[in-house]
């Protein structure tokens, strides 16, 4: 293989890397940006609520007790 080619290869396959990155990254912050948009908007709504813990939360060692019952 000569070296020209060897050098092209190795140019595409990072393009190629930068792009598959940049495209996760660009779902992930859209997903995160989403999800706190629903989030503030139903703290303002007054429509935020956190489920109350599982009974075998009592269980967990050390903060479970605490947790459960808080």
């Amino acid at each position: 293989m000569g070296a020209q080619k060897k050098k092209s290869t190795i140019v595409l396959f990072s393009v190629v890397m930068v792009l598959l990155f940049i495209i996760a990254a660009y779902f992930i912050i859209g997903s995160v940006i989403e999800t706190t948009i629903n989030v503030v908007s139903q703290i303002r709504n007054d429509e935020f609520n956190i489920p109350t813990p599982d009974e075998k939360v009592k269980e967990w060692p050390l903060i479970g007790e605490r947790l459960y019952n808080n």
